[in-house]
Parts: structure tokens; sequence; C-alpha cells
């Protein structure tokens, strides 16, 4: 009994060690780098005027698929609304503090994050001294600190995918409850990035490997579809009555892969850095705007033509980082 409870407080002392240094490393970097004129400035800490816009719209009542692009309001990208009503929210609690209250936010998340980690590793390793490292490993981890601090929904993203393993592995007596919050969770997260729709796929893929009993799985499976479709369902008829198209992701997500495969505008396959580019490349085309839905089409068979034009080439473009003094940091 008494070396259970030093081994309970010293369990304790090291998760508390470890969640007090990965709030301090993040807070670190939010408060003090990100206040001077550093070079990590342009890097990380950009404002997201798209997002924003459009949760402002959100708190007037307007009209949610307007954006703020090219110094006027006009439609853009049709996408989720997770992130834009978590900032709404925010908003409506302060207009002028809603920034710190979103990146504290991101940053208590992500610190959350590593306890889910733990708990994983030592649910599927069973050491603990293993649990403790990916868990210490988890708090220095640049990746992790840098993408919770800047106004972007992803930093959530490593919050979700935490939070979804660890439902799935935890030991919940009501497999019925465990599935049904899965799907919402897994919903909630695919409203913030449109990725997060793989999830789905990937959690039933790996529960139809583990079961051995298939049969009695599959109202559980239908349990977390449902609730799945449940919170993304409201958005797709939602874009469906304003654009006449049923979206559950991004229409951005051809514009951007176009401009992703390329490091500058004369280069072998023809792409370019930076939104005003594949916008320039829309337009050309009689296309609005390179992020709204004819522009995704459109963008998508660009990408497909130029795969199998040039499936090498591409990959060698995604390897070398652009040397373009012009191109932005973060692109």
């Amino acid at each position: 009994m008494f070396k259970n409870r030093i081994k309970n407080k010293k369990h304790f002392f090291l998760i508390t060690v470890g969640l007090l240094l990965s709030f301090s490393i993040r807070f670190f970097f939010y408060y003090v780098l990100m206040d001077k004129n550093y070079y990590m400035n342009s890097l990380v800490w950009r404002f997201p005027t798209g997002y924003v816009n459009e949760a402002l719209n959100i708190v007037r009542g307007q009209e949610w698929f307007m954006g703020f692009y090219n110094n006027h309001y006009q439609l853009l990208t049709i996408r989720p609304k997770g992130y834009q009503l978590f900032l709404a929210l925010l908003m409506n609690i302060s207009l002028s503090n809603f920034i710190f209250y979103s990146r504290m936010t991101m940053i208590i998340c992500n610190v959350i994050a590593g306890l889910f980690i733990y708990y994983i590793c030592d649910h599927l390793f069973h050491n603990k001294k293993l649990s403790y490292f990916a868990f210490y490993l988890w708090a220095i981890n640049p990746f992790a600190i840098f993408t919770c601090i800047q106004d972007l929904p992803d930093g959530f993203g490593c919050f979700f995918v935490s939070f979804i393993l660890f439902l799935y592995y935890h030991p919940i007596k009501k497999q019925l409850l465990k599935y049904l919050l899965l799907g919402v969770v897994i919903g909630v997260s695919a409203s913030f990035r449109s990725e997060y729709f793989l999830i789905i796929a990937i959690v039933l893929l790996i529960d139809f490997i583990n079961c051995k009993n298939r049969k009695k799985h599959c109202i559980l499976w239908l349990t977390m579809i449902l609730s799945f479709f449940a919170i993304v369902s409201p958005w797709a008829i939602y874009s469906y009555k304003k654009s006449g198209h049923v979206l559950f992701t991004s229409t951005s997500a051809w514009g951007s892969a176009y401009m992703a495969i390329g490091e500058k505008k004369d280069n072998a396959i023809g792409t370019g850095f930076g939104d005003g580019y594949v916008d320039y490349i829309a337009q050309k085309n009689g296309i609005d705007g390179a992020y709204l839905y004819d522009g995704n089409v459109f963008f998508k068979k660009k990408v497909f033509t130029i795969f199998k034009r040039l499936p090498i080439r591409i990959f060698r473009n995604c390897h070398n980082l652009p040397n373009s003094k012009s191109i932005r940091p973060w692109d």
C-alpha cells in the first residue's frame, strides 16, 4: 500500500511537471517572442482576415459565405464553419480580447493533447517509462508548439486527433455511448478542418480489422456514422441552399494543391506560390476566384493533368524548398 502511494505521488509529480513545462514553453513563445519584431512574427503570427471576417459576419447575422479578398468583400471560399463559429463565440464574450482567448484556448488544448498521448502510449505499450517519454517529448515538440500559437484551425488538429484516439482506446463500459461520442468528436473536428473527414474511415477500418464479433459491432458503427453526419449535415444542407452544391469540405482544396506543387511561376510545371497567383490563373480562365466552387473544379482537373504528365517532376519540385525572396515565409 505504501509503495502504491509513492508510485501515485511520483506519477502525479511527473504529470504535473510535464503539464507545467508544456504550458510554459507555449506561453513563452506566445507572449515573449511573438510580441517582438522577430522573423517568426511573419511565420506564425499572421492574422487570418478571411476567418475573422467570416466570424464577424456570423456575429452580425450576415451571409456566412462572404470573405474579405482583394481588398473588398466578395463570395470567397466555401468551407466548414467550426473555427469561425468558435471565433464568433469568443467575439460575443469580448470583441477586444477574442484573439487572446483564442490563442490561450489553443495552447490549453494542445497541452491536454499531451495527456491523451500519455494515456494512449500507456494503453498500447503498457510501459510507463515510454509513456512518460512520449508525454515529455510532446511538451518540447517544436511542431506542436508553433502549430497551437497561430490563428488558424490547424491549432486544434493535434488535440482532436489525440482526443479521438483516447476515446477509441478508453475502456468505456457503455459501448454505444463511446461510439456516439466518437462520431460527435470526429464530426466537430471535420467542421474545423476538412481533412479530418478521413478519420471516420480510418477508425472504422481499424475497428473492422480488430473486431472479433463484427455483427454486434454493426450497431456501434452505425451509431458512430449517424452521430458524425448529424454534426456535419447542417453545414452541407446550408451550403446546398446557398451554392447549389452539397459541400462537406473546403472549395479551396484543389487551388491550394495546384499552388503547392510548384516552386515559382516559371518552373516546368507552371505553378507558383501565393493566393494571388492562382486567383490570377482562375480569372484568366473566366472564373471569378480560385477558391470558389468553379475554381476548385477547374484546379482539380489541372492538378490531375499535371500528375499524369509529370509525376516524377512534381515530387522533385515538392522536395525542394523555394529560394525566391518574394515568396512569403508561410508558403
